[in-house]
């Protein structure tokens, strides 16, 4: 009678362990998904450049964290007023802020884009070689003031984040 009580006692005690052990194994589980969640986190910057100095001006995405980006467009605005860049372009051409000699560069902002570690995505990009100086601030006035691009991306695990191209936003 004993040896059947302790036969069950012991069968009990082992499905406790076995229970208290894949409770355990979820939930480093979920600490390792949580840790992999943060180690691999992009973290994606608008970088707008209109110093003279640099090769290309024009507004760029970068992914200055340590995983992969995926990109996702939201609305363009000049002046406050969405619009498109082909819009902008014809703007800017209108309003003397290109020239007739610019090489000018705009992206089609697709959807599910990705950007790798360290990439840089253009959005809207000019040789400053290319522009007369009478269009030079205009160019600069027309990318740090008037155009926002509004934008946001996914990690590897889902966790999203937004962003625009105006400081402040």
């Amino acid at each position: 009678m004993w040896t059947a009580w302790a036969t069950v006692a012991i069968a009990l005690a082992s499905l406790a362990v076995s229970i208290i052990t894949a409770y355990a194994l979820v939930e480093q589980g979920e600490e390792t998904r949580a840790h992999y969640k943060k180690t691999v986190a992009p973290l994606v910057l608008a970088e707008v450049t209109t110093n003279p100095a640099d090769e290309t001006w024009g507004i760029f995405l970068k992914n200055e964290g340590v995983g992969p980006a995926e990109i996702d467009f939201g609305t363009v605005t000049l002046d406050g007023a969405v619009t498109t860049l082909p819009n902008i372009v014809t703007r800017m051409g209108e309003e003397g802020a290109l020239g007739p000699d610019a090489k000018l560069a705009a992206a089609s902002l697709e959807v599910g884009s990705y950007l790798r570690v360290g990439g840089r995505k253009m959005i809207l990009e000019i040789d400053p070689g290319s522009l007369d100086q009478s269009a030079e601030e205009k160019f600069r006035e027309f990318v740090r003031d008037r155009i926002d691009v509004r934008y946001r991306w996914c990690s590897l695990y889902e966790a999203c984040q937004e962003g625009c191209t105006k400081l402040g936003c």
